[in-house]
């Protein structure tokens, strides 16, 4: 279960709006990458799933049940669907990220 402030947070509720990345506690890239593609123009939001950040996962279990670890991340589709995922880092987060969206919003 994901939390804002104390208060439980559906994954659901992230993607209402458009895409939402949830990268996991361990380094900024992909969230990086995201941000630096929602500047663009992309209708994609991040959220980093850590203690210090926005979303914190009390029961530490979060980054395991989905299958992306401390470096991995997913980014969900706005119907709340695992659009894709991966497990770790990459060498360059932002190229990988919006191939990414461009697969899933059919853009060439």
């Amino acid at each position: 279960m994901l939390q804002r402030n104390g208060v439980p947070v559906s994954t659901h509720d992230l993607a209402k709006n458009g895409f939402a990345l949830l990268a996991g506690g361990g380094r900024r890239s992909w969230t990086e990458a995201a941000h630096a593609l929602a500047a663009a123009g992309i209708p994609l939001q991040a959220h980093r799933i850590a203690p210090e950040s926005d979303l914190a996962n009390p029961d530490g279990r979060f980054e395991k049940t989905v299958g992306i670890g401390p470096q991995g991340a997913l980014l969900l589709r706005p119907d709340g669907v695992i659009g894709w995922r991966t497990a770790g880092s990459h060498p360059d987060p932002c190229a990988k990220l919006e191939d990414v969206m461009k697969q899933l919003t059919f853009r060439g």
